[in-house]
């Protein structure tokens, strides 16, 4: 691999205004580097459940769903109470019914993961969203949805698709949760502390130093814009591998608070310090996991999903309502038939 080639790739992501052929060379690039084709739903969802159950996450994917059923619950009477409270607002009675019911509300919601930090709880909390592996065969990644591409045939823009471990997104705020889409080559370089000396990673890094020297030198990639991974709308894609070995990706939303938090909880254990870390000690246990599919031409670090081709070709996909869906049919049937959770890739306007 030489300069020439990587130049190339990194041309080919990151050009705000790509041409219609180049554009849809990056689209082919990505459809044949990937290595795999779209598995029937059933085989989706097994993967799924394997890659859950090897990960360690079923207990909690069971106590979220429990925690959603107990909040539908309380919530449906907290409706009829209070439709009766709006008829007479003197019974005082029922305004304590619904102070009750409130204080449940609030506590189902409630984030329990990384309690034990106090006021750093939600500091620690943050560090775990840095998390993309849950597990050997499972991997969720933010998504820069920026409509950055243009198609001279239709004059439809298409997202940048682009997707980052997220330790190696720019944050111009580390405090805030705020991703630009470019490269920050200096923490890849951190993060290669975490891999071994034969890995073929390390490799890659030693020619990317003799095609491009210090790293200040090295290539910029990304659209430039800027988002917020966290929000609803299928700003997430995850992978997962299949029983023969191969890896799949969808669409995904983030994780509904409640399944979020019970995760976290596991993961707090397992990635994070001491409770008084250090700023140097804080993202030391969390893994390195680069995409496993949709790499770009000579860049293993980096993948671009064809967002649009999934959507035009009804690509499953995981809403929030699904992994609600998903937490509690598991916590009540087991990892039975999870198909129906599943939903078909949608066009959203961005």
């Amino acid at each position: 691999m030489d300069a020439a080639t990587i130049s190339a790739a990194a041309a080919a992501i990151s050009s705000p205004f790509a041409t219609r052929s180049t554009a849809s060379a990056a689209l082919a690039i990505a459809l044949d580097d990937s290595k795999t084709s779209l598995r029937t739903l059933k085989t989706l969802a097994s993967a799924l459940q394997t890659a859950l159950g090897l990960g360690g996450y079923l207990p909690a994917l069971i106590s979220a769903g429990e925690r959603m059923m107990i909040y539908n619950d309380i919530n449906r009477e907290y409706v009829s109470a209070l439709d009766a409270a709006m008829e007479d607002r003197n019974d005082d009675q029922l305004q304590l019914q619904l102070y009750v019911m409130e204080t449940a509300l609030q506590l189902t919601t409630e984030e329990n993961a990384c309690r034990e930090y106090g006021p750093q709880q939600t500091a620690m909390m943050r560090i775990l969203d840095y998390v993309n592996a849950f597990g050997p065969r499972l991997r969720i990644y933010p998504v820069c949805r920026a409509k950055t591409t243009i198609n001279k045939f239709s004059n439809h823009k298409t997202s940048c698709g682009i997707a980052l471990p997220s330790r190696l997104w720019t944050q111009p705020d580390p405090t805030s949760w705020k991703f630009v889409c470019k490269i920050n080559w200096s923490a890849f370089i951190k993060e290669l502390q975490k891999i071994p000396d034969n890995d073929p990673l390390q490799r890659w890094a030693e020619q990317m130093h003799h095609a491009y020297g210090p790293i200040q030198n090295w290539p910029n990639i990304g659209c430039g814009a800027s988002f917020y991974p966290n929000i609803d709308g299928g700003t997430m894609v995850a992978e997962v591998q299949c029983e023969d070995g191969t890896w799949e990706a969808f669409a995904t939303d983030p994780l509904p608070l409640e399944l979020a938090d019970e995760i976290k909880q596991v993961q707090a254990s397992e990635f994070l310090p001491g409770p008084q870390p250090g700023p140097d000690d804080r993202h030391k246990d969390i893994p390195f996991s680069p995409p496993m599919t949709h790499h770009q031409h000579g860049l293993p670090i980096i993948a671009r999903y064809p967002l649009e081709e999934w959507e035009r070709m009804n690509r499953p996909c995981l809403t929030v309502k699904g992994w609600c869906k998903l937490a509690m049919i598991t916590s009540t049937r087991g990892m039975g038939n999870i198909q129906s959770c599943f939903e078909v890739t949608r066009r959203q306007e961005r």
